[in-house]
């Protein structure tokens, strides 16, 4: 009798101790089998930045004992960076009325509307590098064309004449 009752015990135990329960999370698609010993995952969870999606994050993980023993995670990205105009988030936000010069090309000067460049970041995938505007545009990491993407405004002007373009 007492042999029975420990074989159910161990039996219990085993099933606790080994067989997963799957769960879905909202992340994009990511499917989880946990146990108390070990667990497995299939990550399908979208990568984004300051609310912009650049992709995906792929790939599986396993654990044992929580400790990762396996990870070939790799981030599948459909966009390098994204420029986020931080003073949009900002309530009330007033800045100084004077043109802010951003870039100069052969044929235009490209302003700001306003003294905001602080507060415009340009934000690479997948290590979340950040630096300034006027640094991105100055080292050619990005283009011009790239502020109409992320609907920032800006102004364009002709050098020869003083014939404004806005964006």
């Amino acid at each position: 009798m007492k042999k029975k009752i420990i074989i159910i015990v161990i039996a219990i135990v085993l099933v606790i101790l080994l067989f997963p329960i799957r769960s879905v999370l909202k992340d994009g698609g990511t499917i989880e089998w946990k146990s108390l010993t070990y667990s497995i995952s299939k990550v399908h969870s979208l990568y984004s930045v300051d609310g912009y999606q650049m992709g995906y994050k792929d790939g599986i993980i396993i654990k044992l004992f929580n400790m990762t023993i396996y990870n070939n995670t790799k981030n599948n990205l459909t966009e390098e960076f994204v420029i986020v105009d931080t003073s949009k988030d900002i309530k009330d936000f007033a800045c100084d009325t004077a043109l802010e010069e951003i870039y100069r090309d052969d044929k235009y000067i490209y302003y700001l509307p306003c003294i905001k460049s602080t507060y415009i970041k340009v934000i690479y995938a997948p290590n979340n590098y950040q630096e300034g505007l006027k640094v991105s545009l100055e080292e050619g990491r990005i283009k011009i064309n790239d502020l109409d993407r992320f609907n920032i405004e800006y102004i364009k002007q002709e050098i020869e004449n003083t014939k404004e373009v806005t964006k």
